[in-house]
């Protein structure tokens, strides 16, 4: 197999993760992956049950081309199971076709980062490490959608110091670009301390914070792009 072929695989299904300067793994494994019409972002282990996905403008019976949430078949086993099952978020993505649009940012806030991550030791699929960023500030993974060229869109993100990553070329005629930069973390971007709404699906009782994570998002309207923020090592109040 070619070299070209190698890496096309690897673009195809791109994983990555935050490492510390001892490089043990901060954060989960999170993967960006693609097909012919459509880009998807999930956290590794959970890529069957819930996950980010960008379809063709407007392809949605409902008009919208984007969502995030439980995807359909771990929707109808919860339910089965008697659990109650949040609703999807539906939207539109921000597009033009002369311009970059961000669709997605992925946020990893050092401060809201101390936990345990369980550590994939025997996990054989490459992955990229992405180094912590200091104090007060976040790695930011994000995906721009345009119809510009790859090169043009590089220039033009280096001057907002974003590392361009990679880029996935759709048979709409869209391109998706992976950039990634460190900057500076809003506290605002999380819920107020004491008023964390999550989706409960179940009353069960969590004693142990060990590997525990949440993934915090909002809620984009038309034309938003979704912010999701991994935070662990927090206590739990049941």
């Amino acid at each position: 197999m070619s070299i070209k072929t190698e890496l096309q695989k690897y673009i195809d299904n791109f994983r990555f993760q935050i490492v510390d300067e001892n490089d043990v793994q901060r954060s989960s494994t999170w993967t960006i992956k693609h097909d012919e019409k459509s880009v998807y972002v999930f956290v590794r282990s959970h890529g069957g049950k819930m996950k980010l996905s960008f379809h063709p403008i407007g392809s949605g019976n409902d008009g919208n081309d984007s969502q995030y949430g439980l995807v359909s078949k771990h929707r109808t086993e919860l339910q089965k199971s008697g659990f109650t099952v949040p609703d999807r978020i539906r939207w539109k993505r921000p597009s033009d076709s002369k311009k970059i649009k961000r669709a997605a940012s992925i946020l990893f806030p050092t401060d809201y980062m101390t936990g345990e991550v369980y550590q994939f030791i025997n996990e054989k699929k490459p992955k990229v490490s992405l180094p912590l960023a200091p104090a007060g500030h976040t790695v930011e993974v994000s995906v721009f959608f345009h119809q510009l060229s790859p090169e043009t869109v590089e220039t033009e993100l280096l001057k907002y110091k974003y590392t361009p990553f990679f880029y996935m070329t759709l048979s709409s005629g869209e391109i998706a670009t992976v950039a990634f930069r460190q900057t500076q973390f809003d506290r605002a971007n999380l819920p107020k301390e004491g008023t964390y709404h999550g989706n409960k699906l179940s009353n069960q009782k969590i004693d142990n914070d060990k590997y525990l994570h949440a993934i915090c998002h909002n809620t984009p309207e038309d034309g938003e792009p979704i912010c999701l923020i991994e935070t662990n090592g927090f206590k739990v109040n049941n």
